[in-house]
């Protein structure tokens, strides 16, 4: 063997105990051939360097400071987290709502009904069809009395005109008739404009009884979640089993289904209210109108007219079952149960 081959052996104990330098732990991102396991010091330093991330002050998601581990976990106490539990939360009541109207549909559910309020909801459905009917028939007639109108203008226009080139003898009879017929196209023209705004008044009252019944329908909604509540609490009291959640959740509902139900009487009493003043002040204007017509008074017919405009303003202030229900939250909350409630008949 040469110098060249010749190995020097170190009899020195500590040397020899001093472990090689430790690889990394993975030279790649994928566990396979080149996945090697951290060494013990390796394992030790890491908590030491996380807990030194852990201990700086900053808690912000967006401090670069920040390791991944720690922006999921903020992110998911700040953000996630609570939006899922209110999306928990919010989908329970819903399936309850959905739940408890499909039982009631197929006969396998009691439902609470309340000797006051339904049949008023049962005539508030009716009166809807019959005030789109009259709103209906109304703007056809007003088409009418317009067209009639523009029919005896021309008429009279046509007299008039006769009477220029015709002789003495008629001339005086085309005249008189070409007069009465302009005169009776005004009064026509004023009763148009009588039956045109009565109709606008009616369809008002239309829209704000289309708003009443979607705080009704809102009042349905909640009235629903609360007998879905109410029994499931019968059902978990009956089979001896611990009570105390559907408990407090029927009685929250109880809380919510009273407070809706006496915005939802004083928004009908505010809408029966307000409809009857309208009605009685347009009905007035509208016959004293028809009066001045066949009485040939076109003075008298645009009085009229403006005394059916003038009361309207006095009255055209928002209603105070519109200005109830914005303010109660229960009935905001109602309201939105409403858009919800529709939703689910529809796709029933």
């Amino acid at each position: 063997m040469t110098d060249q081959d010749t190995v020097p052996v170190s009899l020195d104990d500590t040397a020899a105990a001093t472990p090689p330098p430790a690889s990394p732990a993975r030279t790649s991102g994928l566990i396979g051939k080149d996945y090697k396991a951290p060494s013990n010091d390796d394992q030790a330093a890491a908590p030491a360097e996380d807990g030194a991330s852990a201990s700086g002050d900053s808690t912000n998601e967006g401090d670069p400071a920040m390791t991944t581990g720690q922006k999921l976990a903020s992110w998911w106490e700040n953000k996630a987290k609570p939006g899922l539990a209110a999306f928990s939360s919010d989908s329970r009541r819903r399936m309850t709502v959905w739940k408890q109207s499909w039982n009631e549909r197929a006969g396998k559910a009691t439902k609470t009904i309340d000797l006051d309020l339904q049949p008023r909801f049962d005539l508030l459905r009716s009166l809807q069809s019959e005030y789109k009917t009259l709103c209906e028939v109304a703007k056809s007639m007003a088409k009418h009395v317009d067209s009639s109108a523009k029919t005896h203008e021309a008429i009279g226009t046509r007299l008039d005109s006769l009477s220029k080139v015709e002789d003495s003898n008629v001339q005086g009879l085309f005249q008189t008739q070409g007069q009465f017929m302009i005169v009776y196209s005004r009064n026509l023209m004023g009763l148009f404009e009588a039956i045109t705004f009565f109709q606008t008044q009616m369809s008002k009252i239309l829209s704000q009884l289309e708003a009443t019944l979607k705080v009704v329908r809102g009042y349905e909604s909640v009235r629903l979640e609360y007998d879905g509540y109410r029994v499931d609490y019968e059902k978990q009291k009956a089979a001896d089993r611990n009570v105390e959640v559907a408990e407090a959740k029927f009685l929250d509902a109880y809380t919510k289904f009273q407070s809706s139900r006496e915005d939802t009487m004083q928004c009908l009493k505010d809408f029966d209210s307000d409809k009857a003043k309208a009605l009685k002040q347009q009905f007035t204007g509208l016959i004293n109108a028809y009066a001045m017509f066949q009485s040939g008074n076109q003075t008298a017919l645009d009085e009229a007219l403006e005394a059916m405009k003038s009361a309207a303003e006095a009255a055209s202030q928002p209603m105070v079952t519109t200005t109830t229900q914005e303010s109660s939250p229960s009935t905001a909350a109602a309201a939105a149960a409403a858009d919800e409630a529709d939703t689910t008949a529809a796709s029933s």
